[in-house]
């Protein structure tokens, strides 16, 4: 299984609509934001589901003495970068 690429860069609304999501074949990929340690974008490809792709918001967190974990925020744009932060 190949690893998904994750990339860090300062996030703005008009970057987060410009991202572009991988084809059908292609495997997603996640954008860290730089503004807000452990909240990342994750691109999904394009699906019969959702043939435009999909834009999810996860959080990473560390509870003491546990592995890390991911939280799903909700789905761009009903969850815009502002509530997400």
């Amino acid at each position: 299984m190949a690893r998904r690429e994750r990339r860090r860069e300062r996030l703005t609304d008009i970057a987060v609509k410009k991202k572009r999501p991988p084809e059908r074949d292609e495997s997603p990929y996640e954008i860290s934001d730089a503004a807000a340690p452990g909240l990342s974008l994750r691109v999904l490809p394009k699906s019969a589901r959702h043939p435009h792709g999909l834009k999810q918001w996860f959080i990473r967190y560390k509870p003491k003495h546990q592995q890390q974990r991911r939280l799903a925020y909700g789905e761009y744009p009903h969850v815009s970068l502002d509530d997400a932060r």
